[in-house]
């Protein structure tokens, strides 16, 4: 395929023709060259699910690892700069790079006590990455410069593999990304650094970062619960918050440096199709969406996007910081007493809208073992508790949620679909797939009048999990009692005998 044509196709359609198509042969032969010592023991286990990329499971001197070979649209952007860097790592140019900005976030988040991979070196490029020349599955592309992670394996059994999963691992999942972002706050504050001679707006800009970075790194004992509904300015917000403003403790924080230079964030601001803020975009994929009904839906769910977010501006006063991007079910890790403890898989990190990583991490809770169990709204509100703990949203942030959370579900179902029309064999494309269109179809339904009346009850929901004081034992759960409650797609045999919304009782905190 030329060059020409090449650059016609979307982002999206390029990731389809240039996915690794790696056997596990090829694997071994890439460890063989680039990680295994002379006489090493190189085993590998099996291939596991992905999107994009190629990853298997492999052990090296019986140490388990985890092989990540990179779709080509990431090889090519690191194949660049790293050409252009005359083959050397540590040379600056390779800072710009998607690769280095996902080993980068993967460092400065295991540095904070998040349990994530990070990368062995290779031995032939003496770098935490390699390259090798591998198949794709367009083969007018084959072979592709590849690039190659050899990564650490993080214990841990993936929520989407609970058979019963607890509503409360659901909150501390939440709470465990708010702390993530917290500590990718670094990352952008690292960005700005005005000179004496910079613009004051820079200068500005910093000020209210600190303020925010530093009122969301208070104990975590304290609340800062604002009802949706309140129409206060971003402005006031942060002097609020400049008031409640604590130093972090620290002890026992002993963490080696990682270098933030302000370069790391212009491969972040890439653009990605699966990132929120481009939404929009999505809607030239619809067509892949075979059945006309639920075609109108996502369409409706894109235009209220251009309407209620894009053209009245309110994007704009969305907090920005580099994101995870994709915390689902099938990239958290949970212990044996369902805590989280451990995240994978930053291949959609980007710098976005801050309010984008609890919102997708909402609309995959609502399709998690508990939320399929026709417990998607309960879900959606115990992952906004825990993250809110951490990461207190701001009004505006927490008025468009339930929007957000349906323009998540409705890219996902989108891009799902054309996705399995280009490679109908991967099977994990479907995984998401009916449940979601369900989940879309529970709180996003046809009937104009009851879907407002849906959403309205929503966020009267999500408002109530966000009044919440924790505990100041840290170990304590995080109580959901209040949000366990069936979809309104289950009947309600109590609904006559309920206390009506203005006379329930309010959620007393004090019970943990």
């Amino acid at each position: 395929m030329s060059s020409s044509v090449e650059a016609n196709l979307s982002d999206e359609e390029l990731r389809k023709l240039l996915k690794p198509s790696i056997t596990k042969d090829l694997a071994k032969k890439v460890l063989e060259q680039s990680y295994a010592s002379d006489g090493e023991q190189i085993e590998v286990i099996s291939e596991l699910d992905s999107y994009d990329d190629v990853n298997f499971r492999v052990k090296l001197g019986g140490v388990p690892f985890l092989l990540k070979i990179h779709n080509g649209v990431e090889s090519k952007d690191f194949v660049k700069v790293y050409e252009a860097a005359g083959n050397n790592y540590s040379k600056k140019g390779c800072m710009n790079s998607v690769v280095h900005l996902q080993s980068t976030m993967m460092a400065l988040l295991s540095n904070h006590g998040i349990n994530t991979s990070l990368p062995k070196t290779a031995l032939d490029t003496d770098a935490p990455v390699c390259i090798h020349s591998l198949p794709v599955v367009s083969s007018n592309h084959s072979p592709q410069k590849l690039v190659v992670r050899l990564l650490s394996w993080v214990e841990g059994k993936l929520m989407s593999e609970v058979d019963i999963l607890p509503v409360e691992t659901l909150a501390d999942a939440g709470k465990y990304l708010g702390r993530m972002d917290k500590i990718l706050d670094e990352i952008s504050m690292s960005a700005i650094q005005p000179t004496e001679k910079g613009p004051p707006e820079c200068t500005e800009k910093k000020e209210q970062l600190s303020a925010w970075v530093s009122f969301q790194r208070r104990p975590s004992s304290r609340s800062f619960a604002v009802s949706a509904s309140q129409n206060s300015a971003s402005g006031s917000l942060l002097s609020a918050a400049a008031k409640q403003i604590q130093e972090e403790d620290a002890a026992g924080l002993e963490e080696e440096e990682v270098d933030l230079d302000s370069s790391i964030l212009e491969p972040a601001r890439r653009f990605h199709q699966w990132d929120g803020k481009n939404t929009t975009q999505v809607r030239s994929f619809t067509s892949c969406i075979s059945d006309e009904r639920r075609r109108s839906l996502v369409i409706s769910i894109l235009d209220a996007f251009q309407t209620e977010i894009m053209d009245t501006g309110d994007h704009k006063q969305f907090r920005q910081g580099v994101i995870h991007g994709d915390y689902n079910d099938a990239n958290v890790l949970v212990d044996d007493s369902y805590h989280v403890s451990g995240v994978i898989d930053f291949g959609d990190s980007v710098e976005s809208w801050r309010v984008l990583d609890v919102s997708v991490a909402m609309a995959y809770a609502m399709l998690s073992t508990y939320g399929k169990a026709n417990r998607g709204i309960s879900a959606a509100a115990a992952v906004l508790r825990g993250y809110n703990l951490v990461y207190p949203l701001t009004p505006l942030e927490r008025k468009h949620l339930v929007l957000l959370v349906a323009c998540r579900l409705a890219c996902s179902v989108t891009l799902g679909a054309y996705s399995y029309q280009q490679n109908p064999e991967n099977k994990y494309l479907l995984f998401h797939a009916e449940p979601a269109w369900a989940t879309l179809e529970m709180f996003w339904c046809h009937d104009i009048e009851r879907r407002s009346s849906l959403q309205k009850a929503f966020a009267r929901i999500l408002d109530q999990a966000c009044l919440y004081e924790a505990s100041s034992n840290k170990k304590s759960v995080i109580s959901c009692s209040d949000l366990v409650f069936p979809d309104p797609t289950v009947v309600d045999f109590l609904a006559e005998v309920r206390l009506s919304s203005t006379s329930s009782v309010a959620f007393d905190s004090s019970v943990v």
